[in-house]
């Protein structure tokens, strides 16, 4: 099996605290990283995204790089993939850097809305500081999957891994949902809104142009999209987290209008 290293996006709470595992766990339990890097197996690391305001993200792109290179010293010569949403996406492209380094090619990334709000992914000890914008030419293919700025969401947010030169293969497409349904992360639907009501996202940002609805939709798009990669350069087959959230959105409104 391939080697498989994954990177969720920011989620729980902004500092470490002892909410942080509850929050993360409900808001990305059904993440598209997460999906992907579902299936244990000794070849797969799976790590949640850095806090709002914490400097994990280096920590992550050290640990999933330091897996890599121990599973090659355990004999593992398989291909590499890397998945990563959000900041988490930006940490994927610096292991992929740490790699090429190395002199190890990497077969297959996928990103979903990478952004750079990555802060610092280099440190002052670090020989060559690292950034996110490009995606080394030791990847062999790359899609990326990103929010079109038509949904007006996170605008705030620029996005990273947009560059990518011969000889790598490089893919992107724009979909319109918000930042949390390019992770797999669609906005729910509070209580007291409907589904057709819009989006709106904490400052700096505001009101979106999408409705919850949209974005649920939205989301299935882009997974529907990333599934066809997936499957010709060898990541795992979709799990039993693999589910609609349009339908659990329609279920979610056939149940409170029961009530």
């Amino acid at each position: 099996m391939s080697i498989l290293v994954g990177i969720d996006g920011t989620g729980g709470e902004i500092f470490s605290g002892s909410g942080r595992d509850a929050r993360y766990d409900a808001e990305f339990a059904n993440s598209f990283v997460r999906r992907i890097c579902g299936i244990s197996s000794p070849n797969t690391k799976y790590l949640r995204g850095p806090r709002a305001l914490g400097g994990d993200l280096l920590d992550a792109v050290g640990i999933g790089h330091t897996f890599i290179l121990e599973r090659r010293r355990a004999g593992v010569d398989e291909p590499i993939l890397l998945v990563g949403y959000s900041r988490g996406a930006a940490g994927v492209i610096a292991i992929a850097q740490w790699l090429q380094r190395d002199k190890i090619d990497v077969e297959a990334m996928i990103l979903f809305d990478c952004v750079s709000r990555h802060l610092r992914l280099g440190s002052p000890v670090q020989i060559v500081p690292m950034s996110a914008d490009t995606i080394p030419t030791s990847v062999r293919y790359a899609a990326h999957f990103m929010r079109s700025p038509a949904s007006g969401s996170r605008s705030s947010f620029g996005n990273a891994g947009t560059i990518a030169n011969e000889p790598t293969v490089y893919r992107q497409v724009m979909f319109v949902c918000t930042h949390g349904g390019m992770g797999g992360t669609p906005w729910p639907v509070p209580e007291g809104q409907t589904p057709e009501d819009f989006i709106v996202e904490a400052f700096p940002d505001g009101k979106t142009n999408v409705t919850y609805a949209q974005d649920a939709i939205g989301a299935d798009r882009v997974w529907s999209y990333a599934k066809p990669f997936m499957i010709e350069h060898g990541f795992p087959p979709a799990n039993p987290m693999d589910v609609s959230y349009s339908l659990r959105l329609q279920k979610a409104r056939a149940h409170r209008a029961s009530q």
